[in-house]
């Protein structure tokens, strides 16, 4: 009988993940990345170990975890990391546990669980208007401090009970609900950060290394709730989970606020007019690369390799490339 269930459904998931990419302007769709995590090229050579192998595993771990910490979009990944810490305040089954000793109906919970996903099914949509008006990296600011601003005002309506003990609790799953709104929208900015910095060489292992993250900071909750497993403990639970949404916001304004090179680079939309920086710094030719105070040798062949849509990677004669490209150079000297 599952099986058959399964056949049935599968397909229809399937159906339902590409009409919902269609109605939301595509944002499913996968971006081209443009810049290589430094000291990482799609043309290096890594060396392999036998599949199934200890030392195989171990090497793709430590090579995952290389490429985490190397991506010029860090801050965004850590953020997105961080939010897993909140296991409490969402429609999981410790929240579900709790209302139930709060004595709430199952129709009730079942409502409230209902909310949640319909809120973060419209976060898909809501995400779309927002990315057109601010950028994507300033939808993802929106999105966390909503999310915090949410969770901060639900776990001042269970601690303080301003509204009595029934509307102090509703007020709660109001701004639960309120929250899963920010935190899919951010889930939609962040896969298209990813897809946007990420070569599609490196996205398997850096997304599983981030996703083995995520899990981890779940267990690490859900471990803390093993220990605190009182419901008077919820309080406790529920302002952790707050504070690692808002350390989630506080890691990802930070870095917005302080734009790197290669964030430029990679959203030259977002900083259009500031200090100077215009939308075709997303494709600097390798003379504008040799004019700055420090040449970054891998960097710069890796840029000269891919600049102005040429790609002659697989060239492992360096006199080849400087061949391929002269005539640009030589076009771009002054007169």
């Amino acid at each position: 009988m599952l099986a058959k269930t399964c056949c049935v459904t599968y397909p229809l998931d399937i159906w339902l993940v590409f009409r919902t990419d269609k109605l939301s302007s595509q944002v499913l769709g996968r971006a081209r990345a443009t810049v290589t995590p430094k000291g990482f090229s799609e043309n290096n050579h890594i060396r392999t170990e036998p599949a199934g192998s200890k030392a195989g595993a171990f090497f793709s771990i430590e090579k995952g975890w290389r490429l985490f910490l190397s991506q010029p979009v860090f801050p965004a990944s850590l953020a997105y990391v961080m939010l897993y810490f909140n296991v409490v305040l969402g429609p999981g089954s410790l929240m579900t546990a709790f209302l139930t000793q709060r004595g709430m109906e199952a129709s009730s919970i079942g409502l409230f669980r209902a909310a949640c996903a319909v809120t973060g099914f419209l976060a898909t949509f809501t995400s779309v208007p927002l990315i057109a008006r601010l950028g994507v990296l300033k939808t993802g600011a929106v999105s966390l401090l909503m999310q915090a601003g949410s969770l901060g005002l639900a776990v001042f309506a269970y601690m303080a009970t301003p509204f009595g003990h029934k509307g102090s609790l509703n007020l709660f799953l109001i701004c639960v609900v309120a929250s899963r709104l920010g935190y899919w929208m951010y889930d939609v900015v962040d896969t298209q950060i990813f897809q946007t910095a990420t070569p599609e060489s490196q996205a398997g292992i850096i997304g599983a290394t981030e996703l083995a993250l995520c899990s981890f900071a779940e267990l690490v909750m859900l471990s803390l709730a093993i220990v605190a497993e009182d419901v008077s403990n919820f309080g406790s639970l529920a302002v952790l989970s707050t504070i690692a949404v808002a350390g989630s916001a506080a890691v990802y304004c930070n870095w917005i606020a302080k734009p790197t090179s290669d964030q430029v680079q990679l959203f030259p939309e977002e900083f259009e007019g500031v200090n100077g920086v215009s939308s075709r710094e997303r494709k600097t030719s390798p003379r504008e690369e040799l004019e700055g105070d420090e040449l970054d040798v891998e960097r710069w062949r890796d840029r000269w390799e891919t600049w102005d849509g040429r790609d002659i990677g697989g060239s492992n004669n360096w006199g080849e490339c400087v061949g391929h490209h002269s005539s640009v150079l030589m076009s771009a000297a002054p007169l």
